[in-house]
């Protein structure tokens, strides 16, 4: 169970907006996790930190030698903006305008270094079901596209096998001057709950399914 009580560390710092899987890749690279910036939060029922804080993983969920880093319940950016691909419009993707509350967590192993990302999201009433299918139209449209002296691409490879709703995603980066970074997203949706978690490749999808069952378990709870 998630620590209510878990004294918060320095907010992420904002940086440039930017995809949750290149985040990532820039945490691996030793730049700093950013998640912040357009999040909309919004008075009313169930809002506020106690909405989306008890969705948060303890670092003993992902397995090994995980620690837990900084939390974030100042507003998250939505964990599927894609502004380098060409073809994304914020405005294609209406969910994220009706959110109530988003908190993100880093998580951090030293060896092999590695860095993992979780963002929870509340949404207004019926919205967190769109919110999945802008996750799944964000995929059709941001297949594969080329950023960062490479290629980035989204493969969807399984949904609705946890929670309400849920996706399991592998994206890639391939570079001419090193070998692919791999990179899994497990989307689970609980009623207006929608948890994100974006985890470096654990060594195959066994291993990303054994997290995503935790992260629905962690919902449930809620």
């Amino acid at each position: 169970m998630v620590n209510h009580r878990e004294k918060r560390t320095k907010p992420i710092a904002p940086m440039r907006a930017v995809s949750t899987l290149v985040v990532t890749l820039l945490a691996l690279a030793g730049m700093t996790l950013s998640a912040c910036g357009g999040g909309p939060a919004a008075d009313g029922p169930a809002s506020g930190p106690a909405a989306v804080e008890p969705a948060l993983l303890g670092a003993e969920a992902l397995g090994g030698d995980w620690t837990t880093g900084t939390t974030s319940a100042d507003g998250t950016r939505w964990p599927w903006a894609q502004e380098d691909c060409p073809a994304y419009r914020d405005a294609d993707f209406p969910a994220q305008r009706h959110r109530r509350d988003s908190v993100a967590r880093q998580y951090l192993r030293a060896s092999p270094r590695a860095a993992a990302l979780q963002v929870v999201e509340a949404y207004e009433p019926d919205w967190a079901t769109r919110a999945v299918e802008d996750v799944r139209r964000v995929l059709e449209t941001c297949a594969s596209y080329p950023a960062y002296g490479g290629q980035v691409s989204f493969s969807l490879l399984d949904s609705d096998f946890a929670g309400d709703e849920a996706l399991l995603v592998r994206g890639r980066i391939v570079t001419a001057d090193a070998p692919p970074t791999v990179s899994y997203f497990v989307v689970v949706r609980r009623g207006s709950l929608v948890s994100t978690l974006n985890l470096p490749d654990p060594g195959g999808e066994s291993g990303v399914r054994a997290v995503a069952a935790r992260l629905a378990e962690q919902l449930d709870r809620v």
